[in-house]
């Protein structure tokens, strides 16, 4: 406990900043401070590869855990606190320049004051505005138009289209109008191969095998869970599988908003009937009526790309809940 308790004391300024919900480490020498609608990024030259490393054993160690290149994830506690712990080894993080084989570390800081229920009781404006904007979106004809609406929301997207239509390219184009509107989001990947194009400094991008076949042992359910608890703003998945479908929609109807994947298919309807055969094929038994509610709840919009005389266009913006 003493090495724990001497890299705590290097982070404990942090944990007690007022207004933190989450601390996030993912390169040297900074950490960044969720502030709750907006993130403070703090230079600290203490915050060096040591720090990184003996912090994530430390806590592996002291919960029975192991934590490297074969066991890449870390979900722990700081022992005797309410402080949640989720570490993601460098061994599954695409390495760049700045983050330089360093674990990404979350923290989240439990509140500091208690609430009584009339706190949780007023008029939600955030539900009310994104209600006027499907509005808009539906009203919308021109498709560059309305693709400009949907992304300004905080809406759960599904980019459908056939082998060599574009599919990445277009998500490509959404992530980097997403950060021309708000650079400051948070942003967290995971891809089979390294594709997209994520602008946001504020950002992790992970890798995970979808044949299993990598010394290392996680996959895409494990990667889609852990990511959930590094505080994403945005979330851009790979491909949508039969392995990975039903996380996906999971966290789609947990309330989670800020969702992207692609999926194979030629039509908006295809790609919701492509959802619904993967859940099928996944063990879920319910109604076809059923399942379509539950995609129809998970995913906001399918952004439909196909070729067009051999050149890549989109032919259709669906809101899913047109196809109930």
């Amino acid at each position: 406990m003493k090495i724990l308790d001497t890299h705590l004391e290097k982070i404990k300024k942090y944990l007690n900043h007022k207004g933190a919900e989450e601390l996030i480490f993912n390169q040297l020498f900074e950490v960044k401070v969720s502030l709750g609608n907006e993130w403070s990024y703090i230079k600290d030259k203490k915050l060096d590869k040591i720090f990184y490393n003996s912090f994530c054993n430390q806590l592996a160690t002291l919960s029975g855990q192991q934590f490297d290149n074969f066991r890449p994830i870390l979900a722990t506690s700081i022992p005797f606190t309410k402080f949640r712990v989720q570490a993601m080894h460098p061994s599954i993080k695409v390495i760049n320049s700045k983050n330089e084989e360093v674990p990404t570390i979350s923290i989240r800081i439990p509140a500091k004051q208690k609430y009584k229920i009339t706190d949780f009781i007023h008029e939600n404006t955030h539900i009310k505005a994104q209600q006027t904007l499907q509005e808009q979106i539906a009203n919308e004809s021109d498709f560059t138009k309305k693709i400009h609406l949907i992304l300004k929301g905080d809406f759960n997207i599904l980019i459908s289209g056939g082998t060599s239509s574009g599919k990445t390219t277009l998500l490509n184009a959404f992530l980097e109008e997403l950060y021309h509107k708000n650079p400051s989001k948070r942003v967290i990947t995971i891809e089979d191969a390294k594709e997209l194009n994520v602008l946001h400094e504020n950002k992790d991008e992970f890798l995970v095998s979808r044949t299993n076949t990598s010394a290392v042992k996680v996959n895409y359910i494990d990667m889609i869970n852990s990511c959930m608890r590094l505080r994403p703003d945005f979330i851009l998945l790979g491909e949508v599988s039969v392995e990975n479908s039903s996380t996906l929609l999971r966290i789609g109807n947990s309330g989670h908003k800020g969702m992207i994947s692609t999926i194979h298919a030629d039509t908006a309807r295809d790609a919701l009937d492509a959802l619904a055969i993967n859940l099928r094929l996944h063990g879920f038994n319910s109604s076809d009526g059923a399942i379509r509610q539950y995609i129809s709840t998970a995913i906001d919009y399918v952004v439909q790309v196909n070729k067009v005389q051999g050149i890549r266009r989109i032919t259709e913006v669906a809101n899913t809940k047109e196809f109930i």
